[in-house]
């Protein structure tokens, strides 16, 4: 879950010929107990191994067959980089290139430096081997490397060179064009505001995600930005199209990117949108959430503000949720619902119903999230703020601006 963020570790080569997999060992792991009250008149064990901060950790292996001669060759395992497996290590990603070439990335235990590796599969030896020569490290002198995640890399069709996301010189995160080596890659996004997500990768276009419109870090919008051409051109697909209600989007792209479907969460009620590539025109509406909006008619939901504060030269978001009937001559009670892990994200312009939303509707309170140090999305000085220091600033923000 913390690692891979899905249940799944297995990949099928573009051809479906070669399957990888992931192989954890936890057999030497301390482990958990609690019990499980189910319909059984006695409770269950549930013994779950569970490495806590100094513990040793599973162990982690690559392994790829392939499905035709599976028999005949067997499973053949990924070497894992020297550099990586001198000591304690996490396997973050695996992508498939080609059915011969795949690239997968490390990370060492204390998060800081990264290995993204490219590998071949060798027939003459049938064996598949990563050289140096291919190994791409990321590393940072601030903090973790990546954000929650360590980003995943956008291949083009020369399957040599990628698009990938990580902080330029300024802290920012953006996409970078590496062909060769990292340290001569090529930035392709730039300014105080951060890519968040590569979804497609085109013969003549970027599409990916961003905060950049308007300066909010809570939003995420769809752009696309055009590769071979000078001068490169942006454009914000979706920053003006239904403004009010979205400014919160992902994207799902069909196969051979001839369309793409856009959801929206908010922060009006979300909306399902299949659009063409070509001129970027909408076809259809698929989902407009339409028995929602009729059910909330006769609900009186609590008026969202986000905004920002500034304390000792920190930037701190915030979203307050309001009574219907909100008199700012008024006094009312506060509550501040907190969360503040490293790389999370609590101001979203996100369309939600939950308990505080209750609490803000019925029962007269103002609700109020704030982004404190070590939130995601505004820079790795934010970030990094709470780097092996967790538990202080986040404390010491929500306090200021409560104040």
């Amino acid at each position: 879950e913390e690692m891979l963020a899905t249940k799944y570790a297995l990949w099928w080569s573009p051809s479906g010929k070669y399957l990888a997999f992931v192989q954890f060992n936890d057999s030497d792991i301390p482990v958990i107990e609690y019990s499980y009250f189910g319909e059984d008149q006695y409770p269950r064990k549930i013994i779950i191994p569970y490495p806590k901060a100094g513990a040793k950790n599973p162990t982690v292996k690559v392994f790829i067959v392939d499905t035709i001669y599976a028999e005949v060759f067997g499973l053949k395992e990924v070497p894992v980089p020297p550099v990586i497996a001198s000591s304690d290590h996490y396997f973050t990603w695996l992508t498939w290139v080609t059915d011969t070439r795949i690239c997968v990335q490390w990370l060492k235990r204390i998060q800081n430096f990264s290995v993204l590796a490219i590998c071949d599969f060798k027939e003459n030896s049938n064996t598949w081997e990563c050289p140096e020569s291919q190994q791409h490290i990321e590393e940072s002198q601030t903090g973790w490397a990546g954000g929650f995640f360590v980003s995943a890399p956008y291949f083009t069709s020369d399957s040599s060179s990628y698009y990938k996301i990580f902080s330029d010189k300024n802290g920012y995160k953006h996409i970078h064009y590496i062909n060769g080596s990292v340290e001569n890659a090529i930035q392709i996004t730039s300014g105080e505001w951060e890519a968040i997500y590569i979804f497609r990768v085109t013969n003549d276009a970027i599409f990916y995600s961003s905060n950049e419109f308007e300066g909010y870090p809570g939003r995420r919008n769809i752009y696309k930005i055009s590769i071979g051409s000078k001068p490169v051109r942006k454009q914000c697909i979706t920053c003006n199209l239904r403004k009010e209600r979205c400014q919160y989007y992902t994207a799902r792209f069909s196969e051979r990117s001839k369309y793409y479907a856009l959801i929206c969460y908010g922060p009006g009620i979300p909306i399902s949108t299949l659009f063409e590539n070509h001129g970027d025109r909408e076809l259809r509406v698929l989902e407009d959430n339409g028995e929602l909006q009729s059910a909330l008619q006769e609900i009186k939901l609590p008026k969202e503000e986000i905004n920002k504060l500034e304390v000792d030269g920190i930037t701190l978001w915030y979203k307050m949720l309001l009574p219907p009937q909100f008199d700012r001559s008024k006094k009312y009670p506060l509550l501040i619902q907190v969360y503040g892990g490293p790389c999370s994200q609590n101001v979203k312009e996100t369309f939600s119903i939950s308990w505080i939303t209750y609490l803000a509707s019925k029962e007269g309170i103002v609700v109020a999230l704030v982004d404190g140090r070590g939130t995601a999305y505004q820079g790795d000085k934010i970030l990094h703020a709470v780097y092996r220091r967790l538990g202080v600033y986040e404390v010491e923000d929500q306090i200021s601006a409560v104040k």
